[in-house]
């Protein structure tokens, strides 16, 4: 069964608010509004499963566990925040769960960011 590839627009990254789970074991998810996604109406708002692999950034392809994601516009509110926040996704390393080196990129550049933030 070949996976589907849905556009997602107005996204955002989210990863799981339990502040209990261990940092590695904090991945990031994307929420947004779907086109052509087999099991949503199109522009319903979704969160999605764990990206496996992709940057996440305006214009890539990401792939969660069930699904391919072609990202469209971030959302504006998440844009602001981002920037606000000195965050920026054009520096996001890329995601490929199959490589342990750049998983670990990529949790050492989260952990950046979020210790920046709250300076």
């Amino acid at each position: 069964m070949s996976e589907p590839t849905v556009q997602l627009d107005y996204w955002c990254v989210w990863r799981d608010p339990n502040r209990y789970l261990a940092p590695e074991l904090h991945v990031p998810h994307l929420a947004g509004r779907v086109t052509g996604h087999p099991h949503h109406d199109d522009s319903k708002y979704i969160y999605t499963s764990r990206v496996m692999s992709g940057q996440i950034r305006e214009g890539t392809i990401v792939k969660t566990r069930n699904t391919i994601y072609k990202l469209g516009k971030m959302d504006p509110g998440y844009k602001t925040w981002c920037e606000q926040n000195d965050l920026s996704i054009e520096d996001t390393p890329d995601i490929r769960y199959s490589d342990e080196e750049a998983w670990d990129e990529y949790l050492a550049w989260c952990r950046e960011q979020e210790n920046t933030a709250h300076e």
